[in-house]
């Protein structure tokens, strides 16, 4: 897995960790990714920690489950998101 998709995924686990919920356009706005590449970058998070996200239809969120278990160490500096393009 190459560095950029890295810290997409990345993205989404904090967003899930720290908000409690996600969805696939601050991470498209961010990036400055097309919409198919936020969409799989999002069905790669879900098939890498399928038990982590649900979404919800009334709010069209992911939000995060009880059983969320990230799959980074989101604690563990340094954590640079000034490093977008890599």
């Amino acid at each position: 897995m190459n560095h950029a998709t890295q810290q997409h995924l990345r993205f989404i686990d904090v967003m899930a960790q720290y908000m409690g919920q996600v969805h696939v356009e601050p991470l498209i706005a961010y990036f400055g990714l097309s919409t198919a590449t936020g969409t799989r970058t999002f069905r790669l998070y879900r098939e890498l920690r399928p038990d982590n996200l649900v979404y919800d239809t009334a709010i069209r969120r992911y939000v995060k489950t009880g059983d969320f278990d990230p799959l980074f160490n989101n604690d563990e500096p340094p954590f640079a998101w000034d490093d977008k393009s890599s």
